[in-house]
């Protein structure tokens, strides 16, 4: 066996350690929060559908916009969900087919999608939200849409 191999190993271990210590090595710091999320400017305010849990508590907030080209939609987490690891998903359909979907696990927010409209000054939009707990149990589902303008 090689001596400076055998001695290598304790030494860097010693070396982290006074480095630690000495304050040369730091702890990372915890996740800092997400901005939320924005749409494309030039967007038109549409629906902000509040969801709760089975306890009450707010859970998420969907935020969905319209544009005269098309609707843009995400929805973020509240509460004591915000930060936490669950699934979340958001999608958008317009009347013209186009879809547009975001979700996997996520601690903040889902999306933003969007799509295109075919119809002239405005869009005719399905917008789903959906958002499980850490422990798999379904806290947000819901379809909504905006009318035709």
């Amino acid at each position: 066996m090689n001596i400076r191999r055998a001695l290598r190993a304790p030494l860097a271990g010693s070396l982290l350690l006074s480095a630690a210590l000495a304050g040369g090595v730091t702890a990372a710091a915890p996740a800092a929060a997400a901005s939320e999320p924005s749409c494309p400017s030039g967007a038109n305010w549409s629906a902000s559908p509040t969801y709760r849990d089975s306890a009450g508590q707010v859970a998420a907030i969907g935020h969905i916009y319209t544009y005269n080209w098309g609707g843009c939609a995400y929805l973020v987490a509240q509460g004591s969900y915000y930060g936490m690891y669950k699934w979340m998903d958001v999608q958008i359909q317009a009347d013209n087919g186009q879809t547009s979907y975001d979700g996997n696990h996520y601690y903040y927010y889902a999306g933003p999608v969007s799509a295109s409209s075919s119809t002239t000054g405005g869009l005719c939009m399905t917008v789903w939200f959906d958002m499980l707990n850490s422990a798999g149990t379904r806290v947000v589902q819901d379809k909504t849409g905006t009318p035709c303008n």
